[in-house]
């Protein structure tokens, strides 16, 4: 591929929190993705980037830990590759019509005299080929219903998880394309008895993707406190420990990972808002 479309809307949403090293890091992984049609194989992931400072080989982790998927040796991205297949279905469609010589020219034009006086239309034609009344096209609602059952069939799936996933996916207008359904179930079955709250962290943090669960407060709260200087509050209010770290000084960035990177940029952007409120 050698376009490929960039919601810039989207794109900040999902990226506002990073670095302009982590910025580059991230661009240049999306269009190495796109350039190979395929996934970042993780041992050549630095080498196809350009990465060779330290700062630099620790931003490509950062972004591939947090954006992408490690699957069987390679980082995936569901975004990438749900327009990599899009693409690759419209360059079979168009071979097809190749082969055919191309769209069929069109019937008529206005330079051909026709029999009808100016200002009517001719009269249309019988269809000499009726359609029969039992006889229905397949149609995209259709397939898609297929692909759905198919994919609620994935043996080991959580179907009110897999439903959720589903409908999220729609809302924000980046719908599982039918030929995708089946790849989705069997990514989520992959979390097994997590598959629940796996959804449920993609969707609190606007993700469009499947991530395994962040640490939860035991690990982060340790680190944080290491490298912060002081206790995250133990009982997880998370506002107390955005009110702790502002008096700190501490920068949106120290704020996310102190987070354990569970809230979005967002979330944690309103909690701010209160809180300086609450000072005047």
């Amino acid at each position: 591929m050698n376009f490929y479309k960039r919601h810039i809307g989207d794109y900040i949403k999902e990226t506002s929190h990073l670095s302009l090293l982590e910025h580059g890091v991230y661009n240049r992984l999306l269009d190495v993705y796109y350039a190979r049609e395929s996934g970042i194989p993780d041992d050549q992931a630095a080498r196809l980037i350009g990465a060779r400072a330290p700062a630099e080989k620790k931003a490509l982790r950062d972004v591939l830990n947090e954006f992408f998927v490690l699957t069987e040796g390679q980082w995936i991205k569901q975004s990438c590759e749900d327009d990599i297949e899009s693409f690759k279905e419209k360059a079979d469609r168009n071979r097809e019509v190749g082969k055919k010589g191309g769209r069929p020219r069109k019937m008529g034009s206005q330079t051909e005299p026709t029999n009808n006086p100016d200002g009517f239309f001719e009269e249309p034609k019988q269809n000499p080929f009726p359609v029969a009344s039992n006889q229905k096209p397949v149609t995209s609602n259709q397939k898609r219903e297929e692909s759905l059952a198919s994919a609620r069939a994935t043996p080991g799936l959580d179907l009110a998880a897999f439903d959720r996933w589903n409908q999220y996916r729609s809302e924000i207008r980046k719908p599982l394309k039918p030929s995708s359904l089946r790849a989705a179930a069997e990514e989520l079955t992959k979390f097994n008895g997590e598959q629940s709250a796996v959804v449920q962290q993609s969707i609190a943090n606007g993700w469009q993707g499947l991530f395994p669960l962040k640490s939860n407060a035991a690990s982060g709260q340790k680190s944080a406190d290491r490298k912060l200087g002081f206790t995250i509050d133990p009982d997880g209010n998370d506002k107390n420990t955005i009110r702790d770290m502002l008096a700190k000084g501490s920068s949106d960035r120290q704020i996310f990972e102190a987070l354990d990177c569970m809230r979005s940029m967002q979330w944690i952007n309103d909690r701010k808002r209160e809180i300086a409120s609450e000072q005047h």
